[in-house]
């Protein structure tokens, strides 16, 4: 994908290993060996060749934002500055009706300029013509509640365009905070979560305000607020759209 906040491929090779004549072995390894097999020969305990795939990404200098977010919440400005960089690439990404489905601080990686750049799309996939999806990837943290209900997911599919959207909320989120707003979004075992499936979205934010941003120094403003509730809305029919945001 050639996009500037989308981390570019260079080049994907592969290597054949061939396998260690048996002679020269170790013996200590050789009894290993004959040991699993209980038999003497490693013909079909170990592969004659295996190949390997290198993949080559372009190289982004200044770690991930979760790095950064480990050490100290983002400004404001800067918040709102990779926000928008995640906006963009997530708006590409899905025109070409591809969703990423594992976005969180440790996927967006910082360049040298001080760019993100959008990496690892081990879960992502190609979106049919309904912009469904049956199969639940991603890490708990920034899963929607859509997603987490796996038996339901997997029977009726689920919007995976909103999925991402809702991590794009918990992202943002933990931008300005330094920290998800949640441990898991079901309301059910999550009591943070539980105030955003009730709308009860002040007393949500005055909790996070007395208990960490005011002590923090960390001011929300209100627009802000109105964001993240629209974006970690329940009910994906209730979150905005990339195109709502953007």
């Amino acid at each position: 994908m050639n996009h500037p906040y989308i981390v570019k491929l260079h080049e994907v090779y592969e290597k054949v290993l061939i396998q260690s004549d048996w002679a020269n072995l170790k013996s200590e390894t050789k009894e290993v060996i004959e040991a699993v097999k209980g038999e003497p020969s490693p013909s079909k305990l170990i592969p004659k060749k295996s190949v390997i795939n290198y993949i080559v990404f372009e190289y982004c200098s200044r770690n991930t934002l979760f790095d950064y977010l480990c050490q100290k919440p983002l400004s404001l400005n800067a918040s709102v500055f990779y926000f928008r960089q995640l906006v963009e690439a997530m708006l590409f990404m899905h025109r070409t009706r591809v969703c990423h489905r594992d976005l969180k601080p440790e996927n967006l990686l910082i360049d040298a300029n001080f760019d993100l750049k959008l990496a690892d799309y081990g879960f992502a996939a190609k979106l049919d013509n309904k912009a469904l999806l049956y199969s639940c990837k991603g890490t708990l943290n920034y899963m929607s509640p859509e997603i987490l209900n796996y038996e339901y997911a997997e029977r009726h599919g689920y919007n995976g365009e909103l999925g991402d959207v809702f991590a794009l909320g918990v992202i943002f989120f933990a931008m300005l905070m330094g920290r998800p707003p949640f441990k898991q979004a079901d309301p059910k075992t999550d009591p943070h979560f539980k105030l955003l499936y009730f709308q009860q979205f002040g007393q949500f934010w005055r909790i996070w305000e007395t208990q960490y941003a005011h002590p923090q120094g960390i001011v929300i403003p209100e627009g802000f607020k109105t964001l993240l509730t629209s974006l970690l809305q329940y009910r994906p029919a209730l979150r905005l759209s990339l195109n709502e945001i953007s």
